[in-house]
């Protein structure tokens, strides 16, 4: 019985949803020249080993990245990009702490 509450407690602790890491504070937030499209392309190709989602907003898009754990999703990342007119606004925030992540969208800025 101790074996399966543990197992439970340690797949509880993986479960990442795209709204449990909206609830983490900012990790990283920055504003770029480049298109939407273009920063969009980057972090697509950046995360291209992950599973990465993109859906568009009225003023933006909204990419996800995660990965398939015992069949089940976790989001590891969400980057709103929000258009701005001239420039872009690129919010990142992460479930766990990951400076590659961070580097990840610093160097697609």
């Amino acid at each position: 019985m101790k074996m399966i509450w543990l197992t439970c407690v340690a797949l509880a602790g993986c479960a990442g949803t795209v709204s449990d890491v909206r609830s983490h504070p900012v990790f990283f937030e920055a504003a770029s020249a480049k298109s939407l499209g273009a920063l969009s392309q980057c972090l697509a190709d950046k995360w291209s080993k992950g599973e990465v989602n993109s859906v568009p907003r009225e003023r933006g898009v909204t990419i996800t990245v995660g990965w398939h754990f015992h069949s089940s999703p976790v989001t590891e990342a969400v980057v709103d990009i929000d258009d701005l007119g001239e420039t872009r606004r690129v919010t990142l925030r992460v479930r766990k702490e990951h400076k590659s992540l961070r580097e990840d969208v610093k160097s697609c800025l």
